[in-house]
């Protein structure tokens, strides 16, 4: 290994980061699966990529927006992990992690970890949730106008 980035490789320590999202909030986890301390540096957030661009071969070429503001080198114990936020992130577009991965005791024998994910639709039980509280109001105003026309015929 000798220090040597290889391009295009396989993590050969670490675990590429595992992308979440709560609404329209996204978060990148690093996390540490090894026995060992491991290193992550280099650390990208990418919101908002072009969709056009999510494909095997391309995924990882960031084309949305850097996220700043959050730490840039991590080491993590084993089985530690840490949570990025990406922010609020779009519909339609994709979102990038990336890193290089290197055991603490050999930092310079890194290997790339890249993760995206596209921004989920809409669940099916917040759409049934916001169509059922769309009726129950619709039956609350009907009910409204009838008892409020009952006295004045």
């Amino acid at each position: 290994m000798g220090g040597t980035r290889f391009p295009n490789s396989v993590a050969f320590v670490g675990q590429p980061p595992s992308l979440s999202f709560q609404g329209l909030e996204a978060f990148a986890t690093l996390i540490n699966p090894e026995s060992f301390p491991l290193i992550y540096s280099n650390i990208q957030l990418f919101r908002d990529n072009d969709i056009a661009n999510f494909s095997i071969d391309r995924f990882d070429i960031p084309t949305g927006t850097p996220v700043f503001g959050g730490p840039t080198s991590v080491t993590l114990e084993p089985n530690e992990s840490i949570s990025l936020p990406f922010g609020k992130v779009e519909f339609g577009t994709y979102q990038l992690a990336s890193a290089d991965a290197a055991a603490a005791t050999a930092p310079n024998d890194l290997f790339r970890v890249a993760a995206a994910n596209v921004v989920p639709e809409l669940s099916p039980q917040l759409l049934l949730g916001c169509a059922l509280a769309g009726l129950a109001g619709l039956v609350s105003l009907r009910r409204r106008r009838s008892h409020s026309g009952c006295g004045a015929r």
